[in-house]
């Protein structure tokens, strides 16, 4: 016969060195908190599930923080609730610099490159070398396939 140990019971034990009780908890709050993120991350559950074992990791790191153990549910909620707006800003960032970038490339008239003809001097050797810095700027961010 198992007894249901508390969470408060289960912290206790992962601060003596029983991994047992982290377990337990991860067991019991690992669903739950996927699903929180996952509403948070637009349905994106392989992301989601990520964030929720990093936040579990870092939950485990900051454990003897823990004022009352009672209240690790909460406490593991807040944590993953942070990392989810992290990535999700993380994401939309990534997603406004794509989006101006394509639309530099595709108002460009040089084949495929942001035209930089009205942004510097009219010396064509300087120019030159500002478009290759450019270009190979962006082959290092999206790679030669570019």
């Amino acid at each position: 016969m198992t007894t249901l140990m508390t969470d408060g019971r289960c912290v206790e034990q992962v601060l003596a060195g029983d991994l047992e009780g982290y377990g337990e908890l991860h067991r019991r709050y690992f669903e739950p908190t996927v699903r929180l993120v996952a509403g948070i991350l637009n349905g994106d559950r392989a992301v989601a599930e990520d964030t929720v074992q990093e936040a579990f990791l870092s939950a485990l790191e900051a454990l003897p923080r823990l004022s009352d153990g009672d209240r690790f549910f909460p406490w593991l909620k807040r944590i993953a609730v942070n990392r989810a707006i992290e990535v999700r800003r993380h994401r939309q960032r990534k997603e406004r610099l794509h989006r101006s970038w394509s639309s530099q490339v595709s108002g460009s008239g040089s084949g495929g490159w942001p035209d930089m003809e009205q942004s510097v001097p009219a010396r064509s050797g300087k120019r030159l070398k500002i478009k290759l810095r450019v270009r190979r700027r962006w082959r290092h961010w999206c790679g030669p396939t570019c």
